[in-house]
């Protein structure tokens, strides 16, 4: 299934349970409000043949375990990926030269995705973003430069490197209790 909008291109491999989706040309932020009402995660899109389609099937993710952003996006906002929504989720992915600055509130919070590598180009990471995370190895780029409260709260990290000097809001590395390895050559605060 595929679909767009005029903000949004999508589609979905049921074979794979992959989801990409991309902002068209002159749009940037991947956002999720209710009042935008245009992204297939919660609605369903007409398509070129005009049927109706959902790509997560009665507006929940359980088909979804693996998404790709594409590379025109540089805002993720008002979108939550966790497991009690997806809960095959496991995978996420930033597409080649991702243009992605921030990543808002929440976006990966609770979400049981086992690996994810953030792009050099990322400069903040919203508040709760990895929040109780399952995956083990994050590298956070040197372009990153904040870092919100309880941006990896209580996530389930083992090894953590920090590549740059990012503020860090309150808690934002709280209750990581499997965390081993720490490698933060620059971080001065």
């Amino acid at each position: 299934a595929q679909g767009s909008t005029d903000e949004y291109t999508w589609s979905y491999t049921a074979e794979t349970g992959t989801v990409y989706i991309n902002t068209n040309e002159g749009y940037t932020v991947l956002d999720g409000s209710a009042s935008k009402g245009t992204l297939p995660m919660w609605y369903s899109f007409s398509t070129e043949e005009g049927a109706e389609n959902s790509i997560w099937g009665d507006y929940s993710g359980s088909n979804v375990k693996h998404i790709i952003f594409g590379n025109n996006i540089e805002t993720i906002q008002n979108i939550t990926l966790k497991y009690e929504l997806y809960p095959d989720l496991i995978g996420a992915e930033f597409e080649e030269n991702s243009s992605i600055k921030e990543l808002g509130a929440s976006v990966f919070k609770e979400s049981h995705i086992k690996a994810l590598e953030l792009p050099e180009g990322l400069e903040k990471i919203g508040s709760s973003c990895f929040y109780s995370c399952l995956f083990e190895d994050v590298t956070i780029p040197e372009s990153v430069t904040q870092i919100g409260t309880k941006g990896f709260y209580s996530s389930n990290l083992k090894k953590l490197t920090i590549l740059g000097d990012p503020e860090c809001g309150n808690a934002a590395f709280r209750f990581i209790s499997w965390l081993a390895e720490v490698n933060a050559p620059n971080v001065t605060k």
